[in-house]
């Protein structure tokens, strides 16, 4: 079983990610154990928070304000993956709705992104892709992006590759 903490700021985050989680739980047959928590200031230093925390094997941390998650959240994260007591943690980021358009996501993805490195954590960025429906006209550039490099790669797996020698080493 997978346990799952959701920290998040605002309903429509956490009610996302507690969605996905279940998506995923169906779509991976695994057993999740999630415990949501609407972060706040007063909360952070709770010992029920922390200890369910803690034990998490994922961390998702969910935010709707555009401007990212509070200063106080972000060193609650590096607390939590420092005090962590599982070895192979997960933190996740997800952005929901106003945080998606916001220009802090990104800003806010390099900073835990840094964060993980820097205490042995895996990060996860992308977790829900495939996972959504696509939503017409969310993303023209992405779009084109998208239909341009469709063609290129189809060229590139239908090209003939020549096998590699199996019995090369780094040395030889």
């Amino acid at each position: 079983m997978l346990r799952i903490f959701v920290a998040y700021d605002q309903p429509e985050a956490g009610v996302r990610a507690e969605t996905l989680c279940a998506q995923l739980e169906e779509a991976d047959d695994y057993l999740f154990e999630v415990q949501p928590w609407r972060f706040s200031p007063a909360a952070a230093g709770e010992q029920h928070v922390h200890n369910a925390a803690v034990q998490a094997d994922i961390l998702v941390l969910a935010w709707s304000a555009p401007a990212g998650p509070p200063e106080f959240l972000i060193q609650w994260v590096l607390d939590w993956a420092v005090q962590r007591s599982v070895a192979n943690a997960t933190l996740a980021a997800l952005p929901v709705g106003a945080a998606l358009a916001g220009t802090a996501a990104t800003a806010v993805f390099q900073r835990l992104r840094q964060l993980a490195s820097a205490t042995g954590l895996v990060f996860v960025c992308d977790w829900t892709e495939g996972l959504t429906p696509h939503r017409p006209g969310s993303s023209p550039a992405l779009l084109e992006r998208e239909q341009m490099l469709t063609p290129t790669m189809l060229g590139i797996l239908a090209e003939r590759h020549a096998e590699p020698h199996l019995d090369w080493g780094l040395n030889e």
